[in-house]
């Protein structure tokens, strides 16, 4: 156990820009009684701003699961950053899937600052700064944190400067909560999705170098996504889209959502309905009864 875990870190720093991409990575299996994180992408935070770089980062194809603090905080995307000069910082986050983070604390280092699967926070102890997290076809599911949250860090430590933290939605988004709705706000987010663990398949080798989360059939996530025109590939090398469009998540599934077209239900037996349309046109009605349940 240490005081703060870190499964992969990008760090900005000493007025160094970074400019990165992270693909086909799964983070797994960490248990910690301190900080829990899983990917952190951090610009002056450790030195309180007083040497910040900018990052702009695009990471896709991620798997996130069993992540646990017995006694702080857990993320699994956190987009971290404090300074004393202006900086913008800005993560595009495309096809992951998250899963099982369990936290039962907060932070002894960032009191009081909670937990998130997709987290961006932020402070400024002069100039601005400016942390947006571009969140597309990502799969939220079973996490006792919230799936999106944000933080200014100025109500906790610092005193002035401005502060500017978001979660956009490219699309495609799905979580079994509420939390992203006011983050996610696509027409093809999903949230609140009953049942949307119990869709997926356990982290085991689907093929590829990493393991990942198959999406079983009739899944949500299954062509639940928006099309990346950069990303034709999920987490194993297999080919998307398979389906009518990307699932949401790191694993393309080669089934297609079913159709959904429904007969609204009047509480009328069909019968009714189509003797009085035979009768309308002059046809004989013929004598069959089939009635709704």
């Amino acid at each position: 156990d240490v005081a703060q875990f870190f499964g992969i870190a990008l760090a900005g720093g000493s007025t160094n820009n970074v400019t990165a991409t992270v693909e086909n990575v799964t983070v797994s299996n960490i248990r910690n009684t301190g900080m829990a994180q899983s990917i952190v992408i951090s610009s002056g935070l450790f030195d309180g701003g007083a040497s910040v770089g900018s990052i702009n980062a695009n990471i896709s194809n991620i798997s996130i699961h069993d992540i646990t603090s017995t006694n702080s905080l857990v993320t699994g995307f956190l987009l971290a950053g404090a300074t004393q000069s202006s900086v913008v910082n800005t993560v595009n986050i495309r096809n992951a899937t998250v899963t099982n983070l369990s936290a039962a604390g907060s932070s002894q280092f960032l009191t009081d600052l909670g937990s998130g699967a997709v987290f961006a926070i932020a402070g400024a102890a002069a100039e601005s700064i400016q942390n947006t997290m571009t969140a597309t076809n990502i799969l939220l599911a079973n996490n006792n944190v919230s799936d999106c949250a944000t933080a200014n860090l100025n109500s906790i430590y610092f005193v002035s400067g401005s502060v500017q933290t978001f979660i956009n939605s490219g699309g495609g988004n799905i979580s079994d909560d509420n939390t992203c709705s006011t983050y996610l706000t696509q027409p093809s987010d999903q949230h609140n999705v009953a049942g949307l663990f119990s869709t997926l398949g356990p982290l085991t080798d689907n093929g590829g170098s990493v393991p990942t989360m198959a999406l079983l059939q009739n899944s949500p996530a299954v062509d639940g996504g928006v099309v990346v025109s950069v990303l034709t590939e999920d987490a194993r090398g297999a080919a998307r889209p398979q389906g009518a469009t990307y699932d949401s998540g790191a694993y393309e599934s080669s089934f297609t959502k079913p159709s959904t077209a429904t007969l609204a239900r009047t509480g009328l037996s069909v019968l009714l309905v189509v003797a009085a349309a035979l009768t309308l046109i002059g046809l004989p009605v013929i004598s069959y009864m089939i009635t709704e349940h």
